[in-house]
């Protein structure tokens, strides 16, 4: 869910405290859940990604299909408006960024 705070906003600040003080951190339900949905993916592959695409989007890829063309990708960006495409950018920089300082320097070891 996107919670969009604009500091001219009458009530700003106590919006603000409650987004610092809401908790964020995954508990037990949502770990199992994912854990659920990755082993189903690993166990049953594009099967599952349709039954799941299903359940959680509303989303029949088996009569859409999986796969997105590069047709489809460039008439989607070109469709989007700027901000938004600037805002996807900035979150794409950020999470490799964020990745690629996770990687070890030297991936050669002896196990």
């Amino acid at each position: 869910m996107v919670l969009r705070l604009t500091t001219a906003d009458p009530g700003f600040g106590l919006a603000f405290e409650a987004l610092l003080g809401a908790k964020r951190e995954a508990s037990d339900d949502v770990d199992q859940a994912v854990r659920a949905i990755i082993a189903s993916v690993r166990a049953h592959g594009d099967a599952a990604l349709i039954e799941l695409t299903l359940r959680f989007d509303g989303l029949d890829l088996a009569r859409t299909g999986i796969r997105v063309t590069p047709a489809e990708i460039a008439s989607a960006v070109a469709g989007a408006d700027r901000e938004t495409l600037a805002a996807l950018e900035f979150a794409r920089d950020r999470i490799a960024s964020h990745h690629e300082r996770q990687r070890p320097a030297d991936d050669r070891y002896t196990d």
